[in-house]
């Protein structure tokens, strides 16, 4: 079993059904029907069955061999995954190949589909670099993903500014004093718990206007309080901060979405809808 098992395919399943999936919602996005996608629809479907075999090969065998059907639906699709030469793939691939160092974009083209990953991707783009030079990147502050239209430096409370940064910033001193103390480990991490937990209770306490959450955001990410922005980032996602998540759900803007024409119909239209950033605080 264990030499059986040392070739595994399910990476390239995977990858395969990714880039089939890609052309699928890109064909669906352009008006294409249920019959125009079927046989591509079905491949994806033994794809995603090819990936449970693969999987399953440590507890049993079977007598289907995922290396032949795998190389039959890939030759399949050659044509189309095929431009000048280079091999095309989906645009969010280009992140994973330049992260594990094989990005060739002389031997492939990374094409933008109108598909989940690459739509996620093209976003994430939009907030990196900000200044960007040879020897310096950094990225975007968390703070331009939000609405600056709705920001307005007359309404800004600097009195609950200054009280929440130094919070935030004695909660810091107090767990390095912790930390250096004669405690035993147990101790410590409990009395830094309660010091976390006490933080979180005042920060969600306080009632912050939009504003003034703009100008904390924003000041948390200069230099001099670089030591406590993940520290409030932490706290506003983990403990759902009202004012937080509102001033993320007012960043909602409209994307196309795919809805049936009608109930158990094959046939779908586009729509525009609401996407709220927001809805990411029902994840964690």
């Amino acid at each position: 079993m264990d030499i059986k098992t040392s070739v595994n395919k399910i990476g390239e399943i995977v990858n395969l059904s990714q880039e089939l999936n890609s052309l699928l919602w890109d064909k669906m996005y352009k008006g294409s029907t249920y019959e125009d996608i079927k046989d591509l629809y079905y491949d994806i479907c033994q794809l995603d069955v090819m990936s449970g075999i693969e999987i399953d090969k440590a507890k049993k065998e079977f007598d289907i061999d995922n290396a032949k059907e795998l190389d039959c639906i890939r030759k399949k699709y050659n044509d189309v995954f095929s431009c000048n030469d280079k091999k095309v793939v989906p645009y969010f691939f280009a992140h994973i190949a330049r992260q594990k160092g094989y990005y060739n974009p002389e031997r492939k083209e990374y094409r933008k589909y109108n598909t989940t990953m690459d739509y996620v991707q093209k976003k994430v783009n939009s907030f990196r670099a900000v200044k960007e030079s040879k020897e310096n990147k950094e990225l975007a502050p968390f703070v331009s993903v939000l609405d600056k239209k709705k920001y307005r430096k007359v309404n800004v409370n600097y009195r609950q500014v200054k009280y929440i940064i130094k919070l935030l910033k004695d909660f810091n001193n107090n767990k390095i004093a912790v930390k250096g103390s004669d405690l035993e480990v147990k101790e410590k991490i409990t009395k830094i718990n309660l010091l976390y937990d006490t933080l979180a209770q005042r920060i969600n306490e306080s009632t912050i206007g939009f504003s003034t959450l703009y100008e904390i955001l924003n000041l948390i990410d200069n230099k001099d309080c670089e030591n406590i922005n993940t520290l409030l980032l932490g706290i506003l996602f983990t403990c759902k901060n009202k004012t937080f998540v509102e001033t993320i759900e007012e960043t909602a803007e409209n994307v196309t979405r795919l809805v049936p024409v009608e109930k158990k119909s094959k046939k779908f239209r586009c729509e525009q809808g609401l996407f709220v950033f927001g809805k990411m605080m029902e994840l964690i």
